[in-house]
């Protein structure tokens, strides 16, 4: 008997899993926040710590190829301190890379400024020469990138994910409403998997590549907001199986939330783990998260016909990856040990994912269901 052994046990009843034994990395942080903002903290650590660790890839249910993809929305009321959450999981993590892309933009902005030139030299009669164009990898890019400017992004990338970080999903909406030149839903459901997106057009003012995507996004709002970029079309054609929702608590008649910094000694911890992160790359294998995570979705699928709840049915097989995926990611985190923490950690993803996505979409979800829904009922 290992000590991985009854994990998966006890999952035959429709309830919240209780929040396991953390892995350090998502402890240290944790630890910087109130008891009851932990929830929305280790699920907004996911997608930055998933872009970082950009070189993991594994397999989930044998032979479906995974890599280290998550998209989550922080949701709560105005002045919940989700813009604070969304900080404490960025600020230290992404600060050397922020740096280096500082520089990368500005020696980006030079070079352009330098063909621009060339470029009216070249249509005033005079010889501005012809270069190679060198490679520019910005991997982190506003929530507003057009389309074109991200497949340029994604094609320089080498292959390694995107990150978006955006406080108003309210601002993402506008973008993606403005035309099919910002308008990247499609490029969010591709993201989930890898799959390709891909653009063909013959002006030169556009960007054309038919690109696998890897792209994480962490964004925030209010419920309000976040119903309307997950509208019901979002959630029919899947867009909302594929988003980790993490909730703010609600705070009212409570003293504003205290956030800690990191220590010198959790700094110094956090910036070997995301050089160790950046430099990964290999294929992992976890045998006991795939097996715990076939068990918690055997016996919740069961749980769903024998209730006939068609929520869960909808949203139960894309949690069950993402928390296989965060199992994986824990277990690089570990050190490479799949020890009970890391299949816990696991399980626990799932579950959680499942219940909040029930909870923000469910009621859509049973009409998603119907090939008529549109007709049947205008939900919004």
């Amino acid at each position: 008997k290992t000590e991985t052994d009854g994990v998966g046990e006890g999952f035959d009843d429709y309830r919240r899993l209780p929040m396991p034994n953390l892995p350090k990395i998502f402890k240290t942080f944790t630890r910087l926040c109130p008891q009851q903002y932990s929830e929305v903290v280790v699920l907004s650590l996911l997608p930055v710590l998933g872009f970082l660790g950009t070189g993991i890839r594994g397999f989930y249910n044998v032979n479906e190829p995974t890599r280290m993809n998550f998209q989550t929305v922080v949701v709560g009321p105005p002045a919940s301190c989700k813009s604070r959450v969304l900080r404490l999981v960025t600020e230290h993590l992404l600060k050397k890379m922020m740096e280096k892309e500082k520089e990368m933009r500005r020696k980006e902005a030079e070079y352009e400024e330098h063909a621009r030139r060339n470029s009216m030299k070249s249509k005033s009669g005079k010889n501005g020469g012809s270069e190679t164009t060198p490679k520019f990898p910005i991997r982190i890019v506003p929530a507003s990138i057009s389309v074109s400017k991200f497949l340029y992004r994604m094609d320089n990338a080498d292959g390694k994910h995107l990150l978006s970080v955006e406080n108003e999903i309210g601002t993402v909406s506008n973008t993606n409403n403005s035309g099919a030149w910002a308008n990247k839903m499609e490029i969010y459901k591709n993201a989930f998997d890898n799959e390709v997106y891909g653009q063909d057009y013959r002006s030169t003012d556009s960007y054309s590549a038919m690109l696998p995507i890897a792209y994480n996004y962490l964004f925030a709002g209010t419920y309000e907001a976040a119903l309307e970029f997950y509208n019901q079309k979002a959630v029919k054609t899947g867009l909302a199986t594929r988003t980790i929702v993490a909730y703010v608590p609600e705070t009212h008649n409570e003293e504003r939330p205290v956030f800690k910094s990191l220590s010198e000694k959790d700094k110094a911890y956090v910036d070997s783990l995301v050089e160790f992160l950046v430099n990964y790359n290999k294929e992992v294998k976890c045998p006991k998260v795939d097996k715990e995570i076939n068990k918690w979705l055997v016996s919740q699928r069961k749980w769903a016909n024998e209730a006939d709840d068609a929520a869960m049915k909808f949203f139960l097989n894309r949690a069950a990856a993402i928390g296989d995926r965060a199992g994986k990611l824990a277990y690089v985190l570990e050190g490479e040990k799949e020890n009970k923490k890391v299949v816990e950690f696991a399980v626990w993803v799932a579950n959680t994912v499942m219940f909040n996505q029930i909870r923000l979409w469910g009621r859509f979800a049973e009409d998603s269901s119907m090939p008529d829904c549109v007709a049947k009922k205008n939900i919004f």
